[in-house]
């Protein structure tokens, strides 16, 4: 048995004698109390084990210690912990509903207001799917900057609650928190979906969402207007050397989308209309169809300079008729979007083409 010493003894020892482990010591409880201890842990042993844990959940809630407790061959805890409960999410549905309407209604207006922007962007070459990522990536990032914003604010109105309500324990890290700026800029992005679509549609206001020849062919022969103009003579020259960049890109062998040959400028003059010409000899693929025609981009100047229109008219060689006709959009629309590029050069790109004006 372990005898109970009386530390108080000159010379008795100062560390744990006849100890355990993480020096505890075992003794009777009336020594621990002469000398002053505490219970550090107490074991009671039931033998009706119908009432083990009835006893040890009586003990945790009147003392609130952690009980442990086993019954059989398992070995239970009683204890206590925070925990965090968020409820009331079905009262956030009508708020969250009203927000999103409201942020529709902003982004639709918008839409409206910047009809003019979207139909420089589309004049420069941007689709209608361009255009719609161009809102939905400015939702995005209001959403995104919102979020975080009402985040570092919401951290700033706890810091300063925390010191004047007492008992009250926030997480600002709660997956709680992180779900609702996730919904918020779910809300956000949701509302600029439709007034995406809509801006889409100022760019193409029809079904059509890709440009599509608006002439058909008569016979051999085939007159394609383009949708772009010019201000006045001295861009339609520059247009013109542009263009014919483009075409001499494309003289040689095997080239994707159409080659050409003996393209050559010319200038007419009918009465009050001035007509720039680039005529030449193209080759639509693929090779093996023998899809020849000639062809001629045209810029035509009337009513004293005021308005220059461009078109395309080609004359079938050779090839299948129906080859001929589908081969021609690529090249056609080729050209179209080469015009398209001209308006996003900078004015000393485009002085510097309008210098270089083409002899006849």
């Amino acid at each position: 048995p372990i005898t109970p010493i009386d530390l108080k003894t000159p010379g008795a020892p100062s560390m744990p004698m006849w100890g355990l482990e993480g020096g505890v010591v075992i003794v009777p409880y009336k020594t621990l109390e002469r000398l002053g201890g505490s219970i550090g842990a107490l074991a009671i042993r039931v033998r009706n084990e119908s009432l083990i844990r009835e006893m040890a959940e009586e003990i945790f809630k009147r003392y609130g210690l952690e009980t442990y407790f086993s019954i059989g061959n398992h070995t239970y805890v009683f204890s206590r912990a925070k925990s965090y409960v968020a409820t009331g999410a079905v009262y956030q549905l009508v708020p969250t509903l009203l927000i999103v309407l409201s942020l529709l209604n902003m982004l639709i207006a918008s839409v409206y207001e910047r009809v003019r922007e979207i139909r420089i962007l589309s004049s420069v070459g941007l689709s209608p799917l361009d255009v719609a990522a161009m809102f939905l990536a400015e939702s995005v990032v209001y959403g995104i900057l919102g979020g975080v914003l009402g985040y570092v604010a919401a951290m700033g109105i706890i810091s300063g609650l925390s010191g004047t309500l007492r008992g009250l324990a926030l997480n600002p890290s709660s997956s709680t928190v992180a779900l609702s700026v996730g919904v918020a800029i779910l809300a956000t992005v949701a509302s600029a979906i439709y007034p995406a679509f809509k801006a889409s549609r100022v760019v193409v206001p029809s079904l059509e969402r890709r440009w599509r020849i608006p002439t058909k062919p008569r016979g051999d022969e085939w007159t394609i207007p383009l949708p772009f103009v010019a201000r006045d003579e001295r861009e339609l020259d520059g247009i013109m050397v542009f263009t014919m960049k483009l075409i001499k890109d494309h003289m040689g062998e095997e080239m994707p989308v159409f080659t050409t040959k003996e393209a050559r400028f010319t200038v007419e003059r009918r009465g009050d209309t001035v007509v720039k010409r680039i005529d030449m000899l193209v080759t639509l693929p693929p090779r093996e169809a023998a899809i020849r025609q000639s062809a001629s981009f045209m810029g035509v100047m009337s009513r004293g300079g005021r308005e220059v229109k461009f078109l395309i008219k080609v004359r079938r060689l050779s090839g299948a008729y129906s080859a001929w006709r589908r081969a021609n959009y690529e090249f056609v629309d080729t050209i179209r979007k080469h015009l398209l590029q001209w308006r996003a050069l900078s004015p000393d790109e485009r002085e510097k083409y309008i210098r270089e004006r083409l002899g006849c």
